[in-house]
């Protein structure tokens, strides 16, 4: 996974949280279709850990160092954290006052919720960022996909200046796609302030995660005690229609017969009777 290939979504010279709701409702719509479930997208804002690091004593021009160890958190825990923003050379009082903080935050019922409290535990925070995140959450929240506040995101790369966000399923170690906003970044080579937000989804860790077709062994010709040229013929039928055909022998249970069928990967079905043209008939969601 150290070097993977990975589908960016972009939208540059949109200055609104519009690009931030238009991309990840993208993503969440790449996942359903994908059929990958669950997935969790998790929200937080750069310019929220700069105010948690403000408040917790650290400088901005060394601040880089503390996001890269608070990004560790859901990995290493407090104990981690801690080590490392020491071998960093941060006083314990920096890892005292930002755990305080977001377990305050934590505490928060509903995204509302964390929203206000960050408002009232953080006050250098600009109300216009709280205001973004409002609305990315309510946006979030007429989608089918999960999402969450997660204050202690931080998204080690130093060029993001706003939201971020990370997108996580259970079975994969690290996020499966990831972003955020950074305004700054294309405008180092324009000149100019160019707006920009993206989103990138790892596509090795989407693969891990789809899960492989149902096998289709095509449709199951059910005979009796019939004339098999007649049979054979049903099945010749049914194989001239480009489908593939097998014959089983026909049980006395056949709601229970049918079943085992769709389980093993039968697709469709004939109930064959002399005399009579096989029609076929569809087996998923018979069962």
């Amino acid at each position: 996974y150290r070097q993977f290939t990975q589908c960016d979504v972009d939208t540059i010279g949109e200055p609104s949280v519009l690009a931030e709701c238009e991309l990840l409702e993208a993503t969440a719509a790449v996942f359903r279709t994908l059929r990958v479930a669950p997935v969790t997208i998790r929200l937080n804002d750069r310019r929220l850990l700069s105010a948690m690091a403000e408040k917790a004593g650290v400088e901005r021009e060394r601040q880089a160092g503390y996001f890269i160890a608070l990004d560790h958190l859901d990995r290493l825990g407090w104990e981690g954290v801690a080590a490392d923003l020491a071998s960093r050379g941060y006083p314990e009082s920096v890892t005292e006052e930002t755990r305080a903080v977001l377990e305050r935050l934590a505490e928060a019922a509903s995204p509302k919720a964390l929203i206000d409290r960050a408002a009232d535990s953080l006050p250098s925070l600009d109300e216009g960022v709280l205001d973004g995140l409002r609305t990315t959450a309510s946006a979030l929240a007429s989608l089918e996909t999960p999402f969450v506040l997660d204050p202690a995101i931080a998204r080690g790369m130093g060029y993001y200046t706003g939201q971020i966000f990370e997108v996580t399923h259970p079975s994969s170690s690290g996020s499966v796609a990831g972003g955020g906003r950074y305004d700054d970044l294309v405008g180092r080579s324009l000149g100019r302030a160019v707006p920009a937000c993206g989103i990138s989804i790892g596509f090795e860790r989407v693969v891990d995660l789809v899960a492989a077709p149902p096998p289709d062994l095509g449709v199951a010709v059910l005979y009796g005690g019939e004339e098999l040229p007649g049979v054979l013929a049903a099945a010749r039928r049914v194989r001239s229609a480009g489908r593939a055909a097998a014959l089983v022998s026909r049980r006395k249970a056949l709601r229970q017969q049918l079943d085992a069928l769709a389980a093993e990967g039968y697709s469709a079905f004939v109930l064959y009777e002399e005399g009579a043209e096989p029609a076929v008939r569809e087996l998923r969601g018979q069962a």
